[in-house]
């Protein structure tokens, strides 16, 4: 059977803008066209005043975060097998969910239909298809295990995965500078487009035991503390203030480390630039001018 739930009613009021100029802009930062002279009629809503049992029930809403695992792909087109996602359910009005998803650097809106039969919930959410790597989400909520199932299917069907698979519980995010990257760290392999896992032989970068030397979210660095460490533990070091924020990774290498090794990591956020505290920008800007003229350690693998 459907949820029922109480329809919000929404709030409309009409104003005129009138602008006299442009306004200076902050850099890295989308175009705003609200302060060109404009005369139309625009529509502003106020958010309903709906508590939140309305809009949560069963206690469904929260984050939710896994593996999101290939099973349908194409190598020849060196597919990234697993990566980890969040799910966000934001809220369920009317018998519709809403929600959002982030994973490898994207971020995703997704709509759809929610069913409950005896307190698990049947979803099937669709992504707004403007983007090439949209889908469908069709998936099932257990309220009393925390957990969310199912599966992802792409609208491209040229992608490198067109389905992928996802067993995620809920979890909490907050940030926390003390979290630190764990003992098993040293030996990870930096993997790259050109050096994947599945490869069986070849060179790979290393991390060494200096990786674990310094939390660089906690303590202000200097020269001495870097100056000798390899590129990819200053690399992994710098990203690790990123991933205490829940920055997304884009960048392959560093998701095979966050997405794969590290437990407390939980992406949440595709810019986590103005998060950063004032210790982090700076250890930032002295671990990005070490990293530049680092060696990188190598290894090698094979059967």
């Amino acid at each position: 059977m459907k949820i029922h739930f109480t329809k919000p009613m929404l709030l409309f009021s009409f104003f005129l803008i009138m602008s006299c100029g442009n306004q200076p802009q902050p850099s890295e930062q989308p175009t705003d066209t609200s302060s060109v002279q404009d005369t139309s009629v625009q529509i502003v809503v106020v958010p309903p005043a709906i508590p939140p049992a309305d809009l949560n029930p069963d206690g469904i809403g929260g984050l939710y975060v896994g593996s999101f695992d290939a099973i349908e792909y194409k190598t020849n087109k060196r597919p990234s097998y697993s990566n980890r996602i969040t799910i966000s359910i934001d809220s369920v009005v009317a018998g519709n969910l809403y929600g959002h998803s982030i994973v490898a650097g994207n971020m995703r809106a997704f709509t759809g239909a929610a069913q409950e039969t005896g307190k698990v919930y049947s979803v099937t959410g669709q992504e707004p298809g403007d983007d090439q790597y949209d889908g469908s989400f069709e998936f099932k909520i257990y309220p009393d295990l925390d957990s969310i199932e199912g599966t992802w299917t792409a609208n491209n069907k040229k992608l490198a995965v067109t389905k992928r698979k996802y067993a995620l519980s809920k979890r909490e995010f907050k940030y926390d500078a003390s979290l630190e990257l764990p003992d098993y760290m040293p030996g990870n392999a930096l993997y790259s487009e050109k050096n994947m896992p599945e490869d069986e032989y070849g060179e790979y970068e290393a991390l060494t035991d200096d990786v674990l030397k310094i939390n660089a979210s906690k303590n202000l660095l200097k020269k001495a503390d870097v100056e000798n460490m390899h590129k990819g533990d200053l690399e992994v070091i710098r990203n690790a203030m990123y991933a205490r924020h829940g920055y997304s990774f884009k960048n392959r290498k560093m998701r095979y480390v966050f997405d794969n090794v590290v437990d407390w990591y939980i992406p949440l956020n595709t810019d986590v630039r103005d998060m950063l505290t004032e210790v982090e920008r700076k250890n930032e800007d002295l671990l990005k001018r070490y990293e530049n003229h680092a060696t990188k350690y190598y290894d090698s693998f094979g059967r």
